[in-house]
């Protein structure tokens, strides 16, 4: 006769404490089936998008109502003051200081187009740049106090790219050519995505020119079957197309100019025709 186990179910142990006078509250552990344990969302959470603080349609019609407002009670923009624009707020669902701040920009820059520069602040800037040692934040202050009468309309961060992507005239932004693009691919296969380093040893071009030309480059590259899941290797192949593109540019370049010495082939010269020699222009 085999000797069967009795099988039973396996309950959660429950711990009793003590708790006020005569009283005993069961503690549960949190694993035990009798209490359902709360799944958490592995979904990342969705970053909010970006929501302009002005609308266009907003900015036409508070530049309108202010325009109207001076009119009616003789004043000018840039004499405006704080009981002005609280009138002018009525108008719209912002704030007095959101309507002088808007305002005051709009008559800075002459342009309805949020974030215009004026002539006075990219000149400024330029001064600044070249002839000075100074922090882009130091800039932005300056900026700000001459031109906006110290209110923080731009920052250190606009500047700076001001400066890079517009002003600064020893930065080339016009196309890449095959020698550049073979210099920054050896630069990116020795620092990686350091963008930072490599922009030190390629002056003529911007940070942000760099991080885009890699991208577009590596995009083309990467939808080769060869180079999937492999930039290293996309990166290789790049590299040596680049250098035969450079290389069939300058035999193109010997070939296309006529000098001494095996460059020079007869297939350039004008071969004489039937109509040359009749008429004495070829030498027989």
């Amino acid at each position: 006769m085999s000797f069967q186990p009795e099988l039973r179910p396996i309950l959660p142990s429950i711990n009793l404490i003590p708790a006020q006078e005569g009283c005993i509250y069961p503690i549960i552990p949190i694993y035990s089936p009798l209490v359902p344990i709360p799944i958490q969302n592995l979904q990342p959470e969705a970053k909010p998008k970006y929501k302009r603080t002005w609308k266009r349609n907003q900015v036409e019609a508070l530049y309108a109502f202010a325009k109207l407002y001076c009119a009616q009670n003789g004043k000018s923009l840039e004499n405006l003051q704080l009981p002005d624009f609280i009138e002018i707020a009525k108008s719209t669902d912002k704030t007095a200081e959101q309507c002088r701040v808007k305002l005051h920009e709009i008559h800075a820059s002459g342009s309805l187009r949020s974030g215009t520069w004026s002539e006075v602040e990219d000149g400024m800037i330029k001064d600044m740049a070249l002839s000075q040692k100074l922090k882009w934040g130091q800039i932005a202050s300056q900026v700000n106090s001459k031109v906006h009468k110290n209110m923080k309309i731009r920052t250190g961060k606009q500047c700076k790219e001001r400066w890079n992507n517009h002003l600064n005239p020893h930065v080339n932004r016009g196309e890449w050519t095959a020698v550049e693009d073979l210099k920054l691919l050896e630069l990116h296969k020795e620092h990686k995505n350091h963008w930072s380093l490599i922009s030190k040893e390629m002056t003529t071009r911007t940070e942000s020119a760099i991080k885009n030309r890699i991208k577009s480059l590596m995009n083309k590259e990467m939808q080769d079957v060869n180079n999937i899941n492999n930039p290293s290797a996309a990166v290789d192949r790049l590299i040596m197309k680049k250098k035969i593109e450079i290389s069939n540019l300058k035999d193109a370049q010997d070939n296309a100019s006529p000098g001494s010495g095996s460059n020079y082939s007869r297939a350039t010269m004008k071969q004489p025709t039937f109509s040359d020699l009749a008429m004495g222009l070829f030498p027989n």
